[in-house]
């Protein structure tokens, strides 16, 4: 009679050693599939922020060639990135700019419309 109560309380410590090491696994499992997308995530936005920036400089960028020169259309390559931007001269100028990532092989394009005399922004928009 003993030795069967011992063998149940052997049975019932393997239970619970059993039961902790799964829910331990299951709970690093499940810290490390978030740290992943976190990461993933930060990845991304910082993306988005330097995109945003390029797009906030290159506009910067076009105002001033047109208030001190003549804005034309042109091209910049670097090693990572190529910016492509054709100038249209109406009452307003529209720079359709296009931006290329090499290496991640994706490219994306922006309208910028402003006034010629005051430099007045009148449109930015997504293409």
């Amino acid at each position: 009679m003993k030795q069967m109560k011992k063998l149940k309380r052997r049975g019932s410590i393997l239970y619970l050693v059993l039961s902790a090491f799964i829910i331990l696994t299951n709970a690093m499992s499940i810290y490390l599939y978030s740290l992943t997308i976190d990461i993933q995530s930060y990845k991304e936005i910082k993306k988005l922020q330097s995109q945003k920036n390029l797009e906030i400089l290159r506009c910067k960028y076009y105002i001033d060639t047109e208030k001190n020169d003549i804005l034309f259309s042109d091209e910049f390559n670097n090693d990572e990135i190529e910016i492509e931007y054709v100038v249209d001269v109406t009452n307003d100028i529209e720079v359709t700019t296009t931006i290329s990532y090499l290496k991640e092989d994706y490219e994306y394009q922006f309208l910028y419309c402003f006034d010629a005399k005051t430099y007045e922004v009148h449109k930015f928009e997504y293409i």
